[in-house]
């Protein structure tokens, strides 16, 4: 398997893109485009797929094959419940107030993603995926402004994250158990 690209590849893939989708975002668009069922993005048009704005001058092919590396890895990880799979956010090097922010963007992005889909969702377990959905959505709205870089603080924040993992292989089992057939492009839809 080929190398995920790691959140600097992705930025700088997004580089030219007028409408500022972060790395952390796109992949949370694509965790859940893939937990709604998308089974494959045309690796020749990935960004009309995401609906990234770019230039006619920029460079596509390589846009292309980042995004798509990126997605197929994503989705063979969460299909196979790889325990290697992490959300795409900065490493911890970076002050955990810019971390916290792109991870209020990765839940926005997968909420996005996920209703992307026409395809209609049903669960053996209704209650518990409206729950994690739930707590997704309020996770995207959580003000970060205050956090700092104490033990504390960094601890909660690899909770939270780790609760978004394992809720995302929780999604996708519920559907995947319960509606077999994915679908192959969201349908009339918009990001931004």
């Amino acid at each position: 398997m080929m190398n995920i690209p790691n959140y600097q590849d992705v930025k700088n893939a997004l580089s030219t893109a007028h409408n500022l989708v972060t790395p952390a975002e796109l992949h949370g668009i694509l965790c859940g485009l893939i937990c709604a069922g998308l089974n494959k993005l045309d690796a020749n048009s990935v960004p009309e797929t995401l609906m990234l704005e770019l230039p006619e001058n920029a460079d596509t092919g390589a846009i292309n094959s980042t995004l798509n590396t990126l997605f197929n890895n994503t989705q063979e990880q969460i299909q196979h419940f790889e325990l290697d799979f992490q959300l795409l956010l900065p490493d911890d090097d970076t002050p955990l107030d810019e971390r916290a922010y792109e991870f209020g963007k990765w839940c926005e992005g997968f909420m996005a993603g996920f209703g992307l889909s026409d395809v209609p969702h049903s669960y053996r377990d209704q209650d518990e995926v409206d729950d994690i959905l739930y707590k997704l959505n309020e996770a995207a709205k959580i003000q970060f402004h205050d956090l700092s870089f104490t033990e504390e603080d960094e601890h909660i924040f690899m909770e939270v994250t780790e609760f978004v993992r394992l809720a995302v292989f929780a999604i996708y089992q519920e559907l995947s158990d319960n509606n077999g057939d994915g679908i192959n492009a969201p349908h009339n839809a918009t990001l931004h």
